[in-house]
């Protein structure tokens, strides 16, 4: 984006700003505005562009979707199967999370010291 008067939208700095198309303007352009760009990854890049330290303070967590297989594996592109479980475990902590889809009720009640079980029922 470019500051332009007659601009639809505003830039973070209150101007008015239209978009430009590729080619139009050099990228150096100190004027330009970063219009596509997720403001996830300007963060991370205003925070970590100029260092090789690793961040300090992240916590792992690993993610696990189980899906029906009883009439063969899942497509990944259309994501075909029933969701049964998605299991998450914090690995700071160690505690482990399981989301089950129960609609038979056979897991109600169920208790592990070591994981917490929440039965789901569609």
């Amino acid at each position: 984006m470019i500051g332009t008067p007659s601009g639809t939208v505003y830039s973070l700095y209150g101007h008015r700003v239209s978009k430009v198309r590729a080619g139009w303007q050099s990228k150096d352009d100190p004027f330009m505005m970063e219009s596509d760009l997720p403001r996830e990854t300007r963060v991370l890049t205003d925070l970590y562009l100029d260092t090789d330290e690793p961040a300090t303070g992240n916590r792992v967590g690993f993610l696990d979707i189980e899906v029906d297989t009883e009439t063969g594996f899942p497509n990944i592109d259309i994501a075909n199967k029933e969701i049964i479980s998605i299991a998450l475990t914090d690995k700071f902590t160690g505690i482990k999370y399981v989301f089950i889809l129960d609609d038979d009720g056979v897991l109600d009640g169920y208790s592990n010291k070591d994981v917490s079980v929440f039965n789901c029922h569609s």
